[in-house]
């Protein structure tokens, strides 16, 4: 069995010490397989946007949405973990953010864990929606577990303290 997602420890200069940050790229195998499938939708929808819109600028336009749209399926992402919160990053922007104090419940998905800021995700209608996933191997999973729940309990701790002020 293939993996899906490879992965290497960040740079540890580029984040501050209290920090605990991965990459994670997609599988050669796996991109092919995307790449197998996307370039042939992008050239068939330029070519209908072009012809529709008697236009080279629509079939451009059209492969640039195209393009961009599923850009995150083939880009490395960052995960980040801090005293600050969780951030899933593209390259240097961050992508999602949640604040620890946000960070209501962890569920465990096949690629990693979910951080979710609701209580019951069980329930919660807008589950999917919301949260973020952090993807990393299986042989890495004590590690992050063990990473979260220390930032988790101390912005738990800072929480109580701040409530009794």
């Amino acid at each position: 069995m293939h993996s899906i997602l490879t992965v290497s420890l960040g740079d540890a200069a580029t984040e501050p010490a209290d920090s605990y940050a991965w990459t994670m790229k997609p599988s050669r195998k796996r991109l092919l397989k995307r790449l197998a499938v996307l370039v042939p939708v992008v050239a068939f929808a330029s070519v209908c946007a072009t012809v529709l819109f008697h236009s080279l600028i629509g079939g451009f336009a059209a492969a640039t949405l195209l393009i961009v749209a599923v850009a995150d399926q083939f880009v490395p992402y960052t995960f980040v973990l801090d005293s600050k919160g969780a951030r899933a990053c593209i390259g240097k922007f961050t992508w999602l953010e949640m604040p620890w104090t946000a960070v209501q419940s962890l569920s465990c998905i096949p690629e990693g864990i979910k951080l979710s800021p609701f209580p019951n995700p069980a329930i919660a209608r807008l589950e999917s929606k919301r949260g973020i996933r952090l993807a990393f191997r299986a042989t890495d999973a004590d590690a992050v577990t063990a990473v979260i729940e220390r930032y988790r309990a101390d912005a738990r701790d800072a929480r109580d303290a701040e409530s009794k002020r």
